[in-house]
């Protein structure tokens, strides 16, 4: 992962973003296409955070490393809101970022978009929201999972889920569905 509190790192991603929107954005005008109002600034697929002193002193000051990120991401989103101000900026809320920010800490900008991913009990050893995706969320299994849903809701900015309609469990043979749940959830996601 890459440090999100050296200025160098903030530079560098603003600069490649910039270059990558203004790419995009020429080949398709070419081909009178419409282009993406929505950029992805995530963390790579794993749980590795950076543990430097600035970023565990900056996860500290905050309450949760999501604000670790949300600084990263504010500080991104408020430069390109300077140079491309129809762009949302999506960042996932996952493993290591899947806690939202105490009140009163951080929030995200109105152009940054929260997709919070909250992965099953399957993966119990890599995140501390245990979610049962077996069961909708407002079963009593799912209360942190609701919870966390809830705190990342009340910011009030764009809020994207990625559900996970697909168990990953190799310990049985057997198929899991989460259909039961399917209904349920996306009525609270639209509430």
């Amino acid at each position: 992962q890459l440090c999100l509190t050296q200025p160098g790192v903030r530079d560098f991603v603003f600069q490649e973003m910039v270059l990558r929107i203004e790419k995009e954005r020429a080949e398709l005008e070419r081909t009178n296409r419409p282009y993406s109002k929505v950029i992805d600034l995530s963390a790579n697929d794993n749980n590795h955070k950076c543990v430097c002193p600035e970023c565990l002193a900056m996860e500290k000051k905050y309450g949760a490393y999501s604000g670790v990120m949300l600084d990263f991401t504010n500080d991104i989103a408020e430069r390109l809101e300077k140079v491309f101000p129809d762009m949302l900026i999506q960042t996932f809320a996952y493993e290591y970022t899947e806690e939202a920010p105490p009140s009163g800490t951080i929030a995200p900008r109105e152009n940054v978009m929260i997709h919070l991913a909250q992965l099953g009990g399957e993966y119990h050893s890599v995140t501390k929201v245990h979610r049962d995706s077996l069961r909708d969320l407002d079963h009593p299994n799912n209360r942190m999972a609701l919870q966390e849903f809830l705190n990342w809701s009340r910011f009030g900015t764009p809020l994207k889920m990625w559900d996970y309609w697909v168990l990953y469990d190799q310990r049985c043979n057997f198929p899991y569905t989460v259909i039961p749940a399917l209904a349920p959830n996306i009525r609270k996601y639209a509430a």
